[in-house]
């Protein structure tokens, strides 16, 4: 997929701006192709799967994107669960609500966060009822159920 459009990996119906347009919801959400830059961004929050992970993104397997080139995600859908196994950069606050919104829209029951920043996720996810849910060689794993239908 090129820039703009809906998403078509998983057929969420997450729309993808196109940066020659205008942003609506103030908030721009780019898909990104793997390259050196994003593994550096992502960092640490890949563990040691950089490998898998990598490949999976350039199948197209797992969705990367940018929100507002500050906060940076990499996710896929797991039995109606949206799972970040990756999150990196900052404002994480701003971000998590629309994040939310887009978990509610695709139908999901769950996010889950694979993180190891277990007490800044549970600090920002309480409203949602964020819990931990399993830890394992230092990565939390940490959920929040999804409330049906769509907020605004």
């Amino acid at each position: 997929m090129g820039d703009g459009g809906a998403c078509r990996c998983c057929r969420c119906g997450l729309s993808l701006v196109n940066p020659s347009k205008k942003k609506v919801t103030g908030i721009e959400v780019r898909r990104l192709k793997w390259s050196p830059d994003l593994e550096q961004t992502l960092g640490v929050s890949l563990g040691g799967d950089r490998d898998e992970i990598a490949a999976d993104v350039n199948k197209g397997e797992l969705l990367a994107l940018s929100w507002n080139g500050q906060l940076f995600t990499v996710s896929e859908i797991q039995d109606h669960t949206l799972v970040l196994c990756c999150v990196a950069g900052a404002n994480l606050q701003r971000y998590l609500p629309s994040i939310y919104r887009w978990a509610q829209g695709l139908g999901c029951k769950a996010v889950r966060v694979h993180t190891y920043r277990q007490k800044v996720f549970l600090r920002i996810g309480r409203r949602y009822g964020a819990k931990l849910v399993g830890e394992s060689d230092g990565m939390s794993v940490i959920e929040c159920e999804v409330a049906n239908g769509r907020t605004g």
